[in-house]
């Protein structure tokens, strides 16, 4: 079972950029347009504060591994909508693939599971949150 792999972002503002071959570099891109880039997004960050890029691959039903760090956790239950790996176990990583892209019935099920999870996290849900801790605490 082959993999592919590409790398989309940049290296603007990394502390330790890694140089990517040019074969396997896309690039920064939309999030829109990034989506439409395979079934797994490998977000491996650990000077990220919350990480909208999850939330916004999770909403494109893309299956995301997160190095548990920052507020991934808070975004991410691991096993359920996602993944999240100690920071720089590759070798975890590349078990997690390889188990989704051999288990049609789990890709599918984190993939829904991810589509859901990311609706808790839009602008409107926020409002509608804080909107309502507003009026409690005006009570």
């Amino acid at each position: 079972m082959g993999v592919e792999v590409g790398y989309i972002g940049s290296t603007k503002g990394c502390s330790k950029p890694v140089n990517i071959p040019e074969s396997k570099n896309l690039g920064w891109m939309e999030p829109e347009k990034a989506a439409t880039y395979g079934d797994i997004f490998v977000f491996p960050s650990v000077g990220e504060a919350f990480g909208l890029a999850l939330i916004e691959m999770m909403s494109f039903g893309k299956i995301v591994i997160a190095f548990d760090s920052g507020a991934f956790s808070e975004i991410i239950t691991d096993g359920v909508d996602g993944f999240l790996v100690k920071p720089f176990d590759y070798k975890k990583v590349r078990e997690i693939i390889f188990r989704i892209n051999g288990d049609a019935n789990l890709k599918e099920r984190i993939s829904n599971n991810a589509i859901e999870k990311a609706k808790n996290f839009t602008v409107d849900k926020f409002r509608e949150n804080f909107y309502g801790l507003i009026m409690k605490k005006l009570d």
